[in-house]
């Protein structure tokens, strides 16, 4: 089992993008080798979105978990996910490139109350 963290870019489109600029966020990450090209994942992070008009900014925090399939460095990833303060649940598609210690990933958010695509370092430890 490897633990990490990891800082993001989030960047909303949508209706979610009329109201919110680019935002960053913090993540805590899990991964579990389940068998020799799949593994489970989970996360729990933090978000930040400064306001794009009037208005407040908006902190989310996100729990996730799902699978990943490895090929090598790169993987593919499915994830569900719960939001707060949109209160949203959400099938999380993704992909990456995970070395022995650092990722680099992208994945996609698609909720009626907040889309954003969100790319990740990550350093496991």
């Amino acid at each position: 089992m490897s633990f990490g963290a990891g800082l993001s870019a989030k960047y909303p489109y949508e209706n979610f993008g009329d109201t919110y600029d680019t935002g960053y966020g913090i993540q805590a990450i899990m991964d579990y080798p389940f068998i020799p090209l799949l593994d489970l994942t989970a996360g729990i992070g933090w978000n930040h979105f400064p306001i794009a008009n009037e208005g407040e900014a908006i902190d989310i925090w996100e729990f996730v978990g799902g699978m990943r399939f490895r090929m090598g460095v790169f993987f593919m990833s499915g994830e569900v996910g719960y939001y707060t303060k949109i209160e949203e649940t959400s099938f999380l598609p993704g992909l990456g490139l995970r070395f022995e210690h650092f990722e680099v990933a992208m994945n996609v958010r698609a909720v009626s109350g907040g889309s954003w695509t969100g790319l990740r370092l990550g350093y496991y430890f």
